[in-house]
């Protein structure tokens, strides 16, 4: 809980908040497969090094990085700035471990291929959904190899119509 918007913040004494700080903060990274997992209590930050450090690019990217943690993005559905680039959290995340209100563990992420029609996708249900049907306790993510150059480009349009046409065209 960063609460740094305040949205974390208890408006009665009945609600509680959960801390994921005490939580095991493990990585892992399959290089050939582009996967990488985590526990939910990683800081954003951590992840994003790690994915940098094994050549990769983590597809999440917040002004909270340094504090907030990947479990609640995905809990949150947090966009960022690589968007418009790797797409939402829900087009990156490949599997879920949560932990429902009976204390029974459900584990998805045994098959974290991207196309799977075995019944239903129980991972999008989770996606955004703060916590209330149950608490996020490991996310597989798809990882994106960096980029070998960085090329920049200042163009310089007339009015949206002609940046919408540019966009077409790029």
């Amino acid at each position: 809980n960063t609460s740094l918007v305040g949205s974390a913040v208890p408006s009665s004494p009945h609600e509680l908040l959960l801390s994921m700080d005490r939580y095991p903060s493990s990585m892992s990274l399959d290089s050939a497969e582009h996967v990488m997992t985590l526990d939910a209590g990683v800081k954003l930050q951590d992840a994003i090094d790690y994915a940098d450090s094994k050549g990769f690019v983590f597809p999440i990217d917040l002004g909270a990085k340094g504090s907030c943690m990947v479990g609640g993005n995905v809990a949150t559905n947090a966009g960022g700035i690589y968007f418009n680039r790797f797409g939402s959290i829900r087009s990156n995340l490949l599997g879920l471990e949560v932990v429902l209100p009976s204390g029974e563990v459900l584990d998805m992420t045994r098959c974290v291929l991207p196309k799977d029609s075995v019944g239903f996708d129980l991972k999008s249900l989770f996606i955004g959904s703060e916590g209330t049907l149950g608490v996020i306790s490991k996310v597989c993510m798809k990882v994106h190899t960096k980029p070998t150059t960085c090329d920049v480009a200042v163009l310089s349009c007339p009015d949206f119509s002609s940046v919408m046409k540019l966009k077409e065209r790029v």
